[in-house]
């Protein structure tokens, strides 16, 4: 009696397994697009007057480009000394007002195109992370970025076009890193980490997840991960000397206003430590359950609490919990470990806890941290469903 063998999977060629990649990131691309094609026709609003349409200098157009550069984020509207220095995206916005003044369509249209970007760079760096994988792990988990509803004020409003630039130029320059070893890849590694940080300062905890990543999805020697994260470093370091050239001597903490940070008029540390680390806690909740949403989190929206309230408490078991994790897994080298890591350190910014921000609280703080929520989330649904495909069978 013959057996009937099992039948062998089909092996796809390195160039089939590329042209798959280029149509799923397209087909991500588009659906990112169309999401948002419905803000193509949408005002400027909020935040757009400060940024655009009551900033004398980028109302100059292309002729305001070099007074752009070198002087702060607020210059242009007059209100007060800024501690801000962003000025890639205004850059732009002054182009856009030179072709098209007072036309908030190239705007949104930009951040639209800007997004669906973003969401190809995603993907092609999710895959670069990891070889061998069933392409279905990079694009749900690039898939779920793209329809969390938490990014809706991000790409909705024509002023956070600093958190999409300076996403995206992060994401180009962390694949980078991946493609070659070459130092003219390296150095343009560090250029676009440094106009990432002239997009939005933000950016600069990639340089903390560089040696985590090349840690965890590559078998660099010690040497070049300390070559790479050195060269971040000094793209960081040259955009920090110019910050500091253009803003000079600044206080944040002492020039925030309690309309835009509340967390200034706590009575002491154990209130302000407390409402902070619940808001941390409104974070992690609207990252699972995304409702309801607003762009407006200003004085008086959220309660101030002390240390006695359940809230402050819950939060902080569930972010040691994550930290305890991390540390107890990290020699795992597991995705989902790895997504935690990122989401930690990219959210590091936001805490409050010891430095008062321009704001107790944004959805659009979650832009970058998000991508670890989704990495963590889709990693540990493949983990249970055990998705191990190989990338190469059909």
């Amino acid at each position: 009696m013959v057996r009937n063998k099992k039948p062998q999977p089909q092996l796809l060629s390195d160039e089939d397994v590329d042209k798959h990649r280029i149509v799923l990131g397209c087909i991500l691309s588009l659906v990112a697009f169309l999401l948002y094609v419905n803000t193509l026709n949408h005002e400027f609003v909020l935040d757009d007057a400060q940024a655009i349409t009551r900033n004398e200098i980028v109302k100059q157009g292309i002729q305001g480009i070099p007074e752009l550069l070198k002087t702060d984020y607020q210059a242009g509207t007059r209100i007060a000394k800024g501690t801000l220095y962003r000025p890639l995206s205004l850059v732009m916005f002054a182009i856009e007002w030179q072709l098209s003044p007072s036309n908030p369509f190239p705007g949104h249209l930009i951040n639209v195109l800007l997004y669906a970007g973003t969401s190809y760079l995603m993907f092609r760096l999710l895959w670069q992370l990891m070889p061998g994988t069933s392409l279905l792990l990079p694009f749900s988990i690039t898939l779920l970025f793209i329809v969390h509803p938490i990014h809706t004020e991000v790409v909705a409003n024509i002023k956070s076009r600093d958190e999409i630039l300076s996403f995206l130029l992060a994401l180009a320059a962390l694949s980078l890193t991946l493609t070659s070893e070459s130092i003219g890849t390296l150095i343009l590694s560090g250029a676009l980490c440094f106009l990432s940080l002239m997009s939005k300062e933000s950016s600069i905890t990639i340089v903390a997840v560089v040696p985590v990543m090349l840690y965890f999805f590559t078998k660099k020697p010690l040497k070049t991960i300390a070559i790479t994260t050195g060269v971040f470093a000094a793209g960081s370091s040259v955009y920090l000397i110019l910050r500091k050239i253009v803003l000079g001597e600044i206080s944040a903490a002492g020039n925030v206003p309690p309309i835009d940070n509340f967390l200034v008029l706590a009575r002491d540390f154990d209130t302000k430590s407390a409402t902070a680390v619940a808001i941390l806690g409104k974070y992690l909740r609207l990252l699972v359950f995304p409702h309801p949403l607003s762009v407006d989190y200003a004085y008086n929206q959220i309660p101030i609490v002390t240390w006695t309230d359940y809230k402050p408490l819950f939060a902080l078991a569930v972010y040691l919990t994550l930290i305890v994790l991390a540390l107890l897994r990290i020699q795992k080298k597991e995705l989902w470990v790895f997504g935690i890591v990122f989401y930690l350190i990219t959210m590091s910014l936001y805490t409050n806890v010891f430095i008062a921000i321009g704001s107790a609280f944004g959805e659009r703080f979650l832009y970058l941290p998000s991508l670890g929520f989704c990495i963590t989330i889709v990693a540990l649904l493949a983990k249970l469903w055990k998705v191990t495909d190989e990338a190469y069978e059909i």
